[in-house]
């Protein structure tokens, strides 16, 4: 008879007590892999509700360590790190013929043309930092969070620096110690028409690595530590050497000697070029290996804008139009101009240099017709209808000077087009600001000197407009706020929806994407300046949230000058004292197909102190300032 075991074996079971053991360490394994499920997953929880709020282990911006900080607690902390950095004086430090030298850079102290070159933008470094390890699918998570605790993910801190800007102060203080390279070149000279020819030799240039210095400078910024910008000198070679340039010699001789100099006429007008200006123009160029003598176009443009364009060129006119009652009127008809055409003569002599062809060096000058960008017939047709959005300001408080620079500014933008997809340029519009163009100077201060300039009170037409594009749903592509917070400024007693402008930088640059021209109207009415920008709506709405301000902090003592340019124990003050201060507001346009785009402006304003003028005789003045309680 058979057991319960053999039964099992022809039915294909193993036996009872041979199954219960192979059955049994899978279950444990699957017991204790729940079971660490449960206590990894317990974990996971514990630690994510634990820093639900705060900075994860690991989080770093820079150097500084937010660990189990709040957003709250690590803007505080980075913020004031940014500020005590934002404030200190900028130092360059360089070696010249075996010294090493510090130097530390001026400061444009007055309040229309200060400049924030360096700034960080506190709010976008703390969010990026903080989301570290919140963004993704669930493993990207974890290995994020996992590599922040091991020290390998770091933030650095974003910043807004303007390095072509310090790249100019730089280069403008050090210009004395930099030798320009020079390539071989001709040499005439001339005596009762008589022209010699001779090579001069190349010669090495010295100057400054300037870009790798500031590299280098901003890569430690972003871990939040300020050195000195330290410059290496270089040697920098000439393109073209005599022994290269030596074989042209008998075809300068050649060209220079020729009877007929180049000749240029229109109608019945002409204009020669003399030998002596010849001498100047031509010059040597490499290509494909080989050098060959060719004409120098910059200097030939200024010889052609002095002698013919002046001449010939006659601008053309828009059609002049303005907004009365509400309604576009067409006030004057376009008129067409005229242009000597620089490029055309410039390649008709280069041509003949270039091929070494001497003979008949005479040239008729192309005048092309120069049309306005609108002309009467289109008036109508620029889709100027209505007001897009309007900006305003106060400048109660301005002195004289200020005020008539206002005002002219004003006008160069009255009745201004802007083409559809047109990139505006604030700073291109308005100049040369000088005296020429009607606008008035003041007296400023830079470093320890007074110095008279142009223009003060055009940060007032800077911000009137910034405020205009953003009322209209502009896309601003360039703004920046002003040093310091000034009364000017403020709107509805709050910073922060300012713009500063400077020539060259920093600009105020936004674009008309609206498929439409926009007109600008401006008005002045009392101590109200507005900028209204007429257009076409196509639907879409802005908004912006008001400034949120954060930081304050006092200003330092008083600061006096002396000053040459006052009556003895004459006192002026030309900048009052501010609070240093931080703000913020979101811009918002919502488009007509539904999206919505969000711009958020910080501003960092530093403390700054009163500074008054104090007249001194000549030559009693002391290099240093003094500074009062």
């Amino acid at each position: 008879m058979l057991n319960i075991n053999e039964i099992r074996e022809k039915l294909g079971q193993a036996p009872s007590g041979e199954r219960g053991g192979k059955w049994l360490l899978p279950t444990v394994i699957a017991v204790i892999f729940i079971l660490l499920l449960l206590v990894f997953g317990n974990a996971l929880v514990i630690f994510e509700m634990t820093y639900l709020e705060k900075f994860y282990p690991g989080s770093r911006i820079g150097e500084v360590d937010l660990s189990g900080l709040t957003r709250d607690q690590a803007f505080k902390k980075i913020d004031e790190l940014a500020g005590r950095i934002s404030e200190q004086p900028i130092q360059v430090k360089y070696s010249y013929n075996g010294q090493d030298e510090i130097i530390v850079l001026d400061q444009i102290l007055n309040s229309d043309s200060a400049k924030d070159y360096l700034s960080y933008d506190v709010y976008q470094t703390i969010y990026d930092s903080y989301n570290i390890g919140r963004t993704g699918g669930w493993f990207n998570r974890l290995l994020n969070q996992w590599l922040l605790a091991q020290g390998y993910l770091k933030r650095t801190g974003k910043l807004n620096l303007d390095k072509e800007y310090i790249k100019q102060i730089i280069s403008g203080q050090l210009a004395d110690l930099e030798i320009k390279e020079s390539d071989a070149a001709a040499k005439i000279t001339c005596d009762n028409g008589n022209c010699q020819a001779e090579i001069l030799p190349e010669a090495d240039g010295k100057s400054f690595d300037y870009d790798r210095a500031l590299n280098d400078w901003e890569a430690g910024l972003e871990l939040f530590v300020m050195n000195p910008i330290a410059l290496n000198q270089v040697t920098v070679k000439p393109k073209i050497k005599k022994s290269e340039a030596d074989i042209l010699i008998n075809k300068v001789s050649e060209f220079i000697s020729n009877s007929s100099t180049p000749e240029f006429y229109y109608k019945e007008d002409e204009w020669r070029i003399s030998k002596t200006e010849l001498a100047k123009i031509i010059k040597f160029e490499k290509g494909n290996g080989k050098i060959y003598l060719t004409i120098n176009k910059e200097l030939f443009a200024v010889w052609f804008k002095d002698n013919i364009s002046k001449d010939i060129d006659v601008p053309a006119q828009n059609a002049s139009i303005l907004v009365i009652d509400g309604k576009v009127t067409n006030l004057s008809s376009h008129k067409n101009g005229s242009a000597a055409d620089m490029e055309k003569a410039y390649y008709d002599l280069a041509a003949k240099v270039i091929n070494q062809d001497f003979n008949d060096l005479r040239f008729e000058i192309a005048v092309k017709t120069t049309v306005p960008d609108v002309v009467t017939e289109n008036v109508n047709d620029l889709g100027i209808k209505e007001i897009l959005g309007v900006g305003e300001s106060n400048f109660a408080g301005s002195p004289t000077n200020r005020r008539k620079n206002i005002k002219n500014g004003a006008s160069k933008l009255q009745g201004l087009l802007i083409k559809p997809g047109d990139e505006f340029s604030l700073i291109k519009t308005l100049l040369p600001v000088d005296a020429s163009t009607g606008y008035f100077q003041e007296l400023v201060i830079k470093g320890n000197k007074t110095t008279a300039e142009y223009g003060g009170g055009l940060c007032q037409i800077g911000t009137t407009v910034f405020r205009a594009a953003l009322a209209s749903g502009l896309p601003i592509l360039e703004r920046q706020n002003h040093s310091y917070s000034v009364t000017y400024y403020l709107e509805n007693g709050k910073p922060g929806v300012d713009a500063t402008i400077y020539d060259p930088k920093p600009d105020l640059r936004f674009k008309n994407d609206t498929g439409n021209y926009i007109l600008i109207q401006s008005r002045i009415v009392g101590d109200k300046i507005f900028f209204e920008f007429w257009g076409t709506k196509d639907g879409r709405s802005a908004a912006r949230t008001i400034p949120k301000t954060w930081g304050l902090k006092p200003p330092p003592p008083m600061k006096t000058v002396e000053s040459t340019d006052l009556a003895p124990g004459e006192k002026k003050c030309t900048e009052v004292s501010h609070n240093g201060i931080s703000a913020s507001f979101d811009y918002i346009v919502k488009y007509p197909d539904g999206k919505t785009a969000t711009t958020t402006f910080t501003s960092i304003y530093k403390p700054w102190q009163t500074v008054c003028l104090v007249g001194v005789a000549p030559g009693a003045a002391s290099s240093t300032d003094s500074v009062n309680p």
